[in-house]
């Protein structure tokens, strides 16, 4: 009976720690600021985050159970086979950079920065791919317009005939 009684506090100590630990990783991946998610093998989400449910311009909940070609058609044919990739290969692609649109903003394009690997059971199936996505479409913009500014300054300081200068300008702002 004291046996019973240590082995019953103990597996209660066990089931408050297996608690606040899944209610701290719960916490970290739903408010992490990179997008993050799960698909399953039919390319469903199982999981997403705040983050990446923003950058869809959908709702955590909206997400759950439909296919990335329901939710972001645009992005599908593009993404659909990388997810293949790396369930048939089992190699994560890290480090992608994927650009499209959503419908958190449909008519512009945004650049993210995008890792997708797989997920594996503990005997190693390969049960889906999991989703690492950060936005870095301001960093692309801002890098194109110093990349625009660097030729305009040179353009500019490369000669005194105004009239070139300017058809220079010209063909560097309208390609």
């Amino acid at each position: 009976a004291i046996e019973n009684a240590r082995l019953y506090r103990a597996e209660q100590r066990a089931r408050v720690e297996t608690t606040k630990a899944l209610a701290w990783l719960d916490t970290v991946l739903t408010t992490a600021p990179v997008g993050l998610g799960i698909l399953d093998n039919d390319w469903r989400y199982i999981h997403v985050n705040d983050a990446l449910a923003a950058m869809n311009g959908l709702s955590p909940a909206t997400h759950l159970g439909h296919s990335v070609r329901e939710l972001l058609p645009t992005l599908a044919d593009a993404l659909e086979p990388l997810f293949k990739q790396v369930v048939e290969s089992g190699i994560p692609i890290i480090d992608l950079e994927v650009t499209g649109e959503t419908r958190a903003d449909p008519d512009q394009l945004h650049t993210w920065l995008a890792s997708y690997y797989p997920v594996r059971l503990p005997a190693g199936e390969v049960t889906g791919v999991g989703l690492v996505v950060v936005d870095i479409t301001e960093r692309k913009r801002a890098e194109w317009r110093r990349t625009f500014l660097d030729q305009a300054s040179h353009i500019l300081a490369s000669s005194l005939d105004y009239e070139r200068t300017l058809a220079n300008i010209t063909r560097l702002a309208v390609p």
